[in-house]
């Protein structure tokens, strides 16, 4: 019996210790965030506009994720002033799966401060799709710009898109030293491969846009260990 006790008392005590080692962490997450898109077509002018995304992610490690990510907003462009005047809005759309890689993974910062600072500094890259919804394209071409007297365009279409993303994790530790809730600041710049992002067809069939959001996450799921302390406990 008093074995049974002892041996009781050995397992509860090991993992209390262990869930406040800073080592545990949340297996997965989800998160919703807001932002601002400025997109590069065929206008002159840059127009900056809202845009929200919701996130399912899976955390491989503490600093590497995989993401699946859904975006909506507005993209658009141009302005009366233009010489060409081409205006547009779109009413876009996107789902993009995308890896994002932070510099804890590949530095050891347990017992330096600079590099603690930069741990949570993060790439990334995916893939995914961009559904294009024009809401008001000025197809009207100006007088003396062109032979033509309307721009060709089309209203509705989907295009593959390609991500890169530099961005911050801020890290917001519970209790037991688990990164339970996270915020994301990230910058991406976006290909869009076709010609809808804009609605114009007659010029470039490769265009872009950015997206510059922050992003609040929630872990939940399973909890799982880590090869080194997650937090910063200095010398």
């Amino acid at each position: 019996m008093k074995r049974f006790i002892l041996l009781l008392l050995f397992v509860i005590i090991n993992t209390v210790v262990r869930a406040q080692n800073g080592f545990d962490y949340h297996q997965f997450s989800i998160g919703a965030g807001i932002g601002s898109t400025t997109a590069f077509g065929n206008t002159q002018t840059s127009v900056n506009k809202a845009a929200f995304n919701l996130n399912f992610n899976y955390n491989i490690s503490p600093f590497f994720t995989l993401t699946l990510e859904g975006q909506m907003g507005k993209l658009a462009g141009g302005g009366a002033s233009d010489f060409y005047a081409r205006i547009f809005t779109n009413d876009y759309k996107a789902v993009i799966f995308h890896a994002d890689l932070q510099a804890g993974e590949l530095i050891d910062y347990e017992h330096d401060e600079v590099l603690n600072s930069l741990k949570n500094v993060y790439i990334g890259a995916g893939v995914g799709i961009l559904s294009n919804d024009i809401s008001y394209i000025q197809t009207v071409v100006p007088s003396g710009t062109s032979n033509l007297t309307t721009y060709p365009y089309i209203k509705s279409s989907t295009n593959i898109l390609v991500p890169v993303r530099i961005g911050y994790e801020v890290k917001i530790f519970n209790d037991y030293d688990m990164p339970r809730y996270r915020l994301d600041f990230a910058f991406n710049f976006s290909t869009a491969f076709g010609k809808g992002l804009d609605g114009y067809t007659s010029l470039s069939s490769i265009k872009f846009y950015n997206y510059l959001s922050v992003t609040f996450k929630v872990g939940l799921g399973n909890i799982t260990n880590y090869r080194k302390p997650i937090p910063y406990w200095g010398f």
